[in-house]
C-alpha cells in the first residue's frame, strides 16, 4: 500500500433478528422485508452483516 493511498470507510450496517416465541412471525416477516427491500424498508441501506439470534 502506497502512503498517498487514503481508505475510505463507512458505518457497517448490522441487521440483528430476534426469534422470541412471541413475535417470531413478525420479527422473521419484517427482516425479510428488510433484506429485500420492500414495503417500509424500500430505502433502506442492504446490511453488511446479519445476526440471527
Amino acid at each position: 500500500m502506497h502512503r498517498d493511498s487514503q481508505i475510505v470507510a463507512r458505518p457497517m450496517e448490522v441487521l440483528m433478528v430476534e426469534d422470541s416465541l412471541t413475535a417470531a412471525k413478525l420479527t422473521g416477516e419484517d427482516a425479510l422485508e428488510f433484506v429485500c427491500r420492500s414495503g417500509k424498508h424500500a430505502r433502506v441501506p442492504r446490511p453488511d452483516l446479519i445476526l440471527l439470534d
